[in-house]
């Protein structure tokens, strides 16, 4: 294979630029947007949370459990939202607006 100077330390890279990027980059806006969404529109009472989980399960809950699935949720959203976060800025803070120039022949 032919490497040109400017390809060498892109083609022995662990991260390769390509479909896995876009895939990681679609994970992590999914996580990013559902971990959002599931605490906007958490409901503040144990009561409808065991009614939504009877709704969208089948299995109905008592109120003592609902509270706890729902502060169970809440920390476990958040804990990704603070992963993500966490990450986003570690990164930025690593390589400051750092991008690899196109390889050109």
């Amino acid at each position: 294979m032919n490497e040109h100077s400017c390809c060498k330390g892109r083609l022995t890279s662990s991260r390769p630029d390509g479909p896995n990027s876009s895939v990681r980059r679609v994970t992590k806006v999914t996580s990013f947007l559902l971990s959002s969404v599931t605490l906007i529109l958490m409901p503040k009472c144990p009561i409808c949370v065991a009614a939504y989980a009877t709704l969208l399960t089948g299995i109905s809950v008592s109120t003592g459990v609902a509270g706890h699935l729902r502060m169970g949720l809440i920390v476990a959203c958040t804990s990704v939202l603070v992963f993500l976060a966490l990450h986003g800025l570690t990164k930025a803070i690593k390589n400051p607006g750092q991008k690899k120039p196109p390889c050109r022949p």
